[in-house]
């Protein structure tokens, strides 16, 4: 009976979030976004759907030539806005990092932060033997810039009761995640700090959301390039973020994509004690081969 009501509450909630619920006009928050970890992925996707849309996009990421190759390839598609790039590696960002990135937004309209970078594990792993420096980063991309950055884009957004901060989450910090516990902690993060922040700013112009994807078609979840094919429930990172730019304003937590929403209404529904076996058994067949594939490179090298 509980696991029916949860479903139905589910599929209630996004056919309300994606056919009642009011989104926005994001040209009109602001003639500019941020986006960080915009050189590939999910990043690059909404860079252009923000870009289609007529907005001018400062992208963020940390390889000068790929933000400069992103930069030309978007200007190709939409000459009329303009973007400007800021090479910023969020593992190793000092205090003169983020001084560095406030001066060149500083003084632009900012109406969308897109805070989408991020780091996984290179492979599913125990706790324990996971390199501190890996750790460090989970921590400081996943984490830290996210708060940094929206500490930087507030002042301006609520004097002009303006914006909207979109955190990229993962459906994954909502249920426990074994061999990703690290990960999984971060995302559980994005998911607290987005819904206390956009509480925090009821009535003030300004929405702060997390957006959560399930799997989809970027190297971050599918790293063999012949698997990152898109699909109903792995769709492009261009099905996504057309979803997600469209979900702008639409609540506190929300899955844009509508597959990944039916996908977790049913795990939503499931006893938790079967989704936390199939977890488990899921990551550890995953631990288990790519353990299999290091040793074979160790011993053939």
């Amino acid at each position: 009976g509980i696991a029916l009501l949860r479903y139905v509450y589910s599929v209630l909630s996004f056919f309300y979030s994606t056919f009642l619920s009011g989104g926005v006009n994001v040209k009109k928050l602001g003639s500019w976004a941020v986006v960080t970890g915009a050189t590939d992925g999910i990043g690059k996707a909404v860079a252009k759907e923000l870009a289609k849309r007529g907005i001018n996009i400062v992208l963020v990421s940390r390889t000068p030539l790929r933000l400069e190759e992103t930069k030309k390839e978007i200007l190709g598609k939409y000459p009329t806005i303009e973007i400007k790039t800021v090479a910023m590696d969020f593992a190793a960002a000092s205090a003169a990092d983020y001084t560095r990135l406030q001066s060149e937004i500083s003084k632009l309209e900012i109406g969308v932060l897109y805070n989408n970078v991020g780091v996984s594990y290179d492979y599913a792993e125990a706790l324990q033997n996971i390199p501190e420096e890996k750790i460090n980063a989970l921590i400081e991309v996943n984490n830290r810039a996210l708060v940094k950055l929206s500490q930087m884009v507030l002042p301006s957004m609520l004097e002009r009761k303006r914006g909207a901060i979109v955190n990229i989450g993962s459906f994954y910090g909502s249920i426990s995640s074994p061999f990703y516990a690290v990960y999984c902690a971060s995302k559980a993060f994005v998911e607290y700090f987005s819904k206390s922040l956009s509480h925090e700013l009821q009535g003030k112009g300004v929405t702060c959301q997390n957006h959560l994807p399930l799997m989809v078609a970027t190297k971050l979840a599918i790293p063999n390039p012949n698997r990152r094919k898109g699909t109903l429930f792995t769709p492009s990172p261009e099905v996504w973020a057309a979803s997600s730019v469209s979900s702008i304003g639409k609540g506190a937590s929300v899955i844009p994509y509508w597959a990944h929403h039916l996908q977790a209404a049913v795990m939503v529904s499931l006893p938790g004690w079967l989704v936390d076996k199939v977890v488990y058994d899921t990551h550890d067949k995953i631990r288990r081969a790519a353990l299999k594939k290091r040793d074979a490179a160790a011993k053939s090298s």
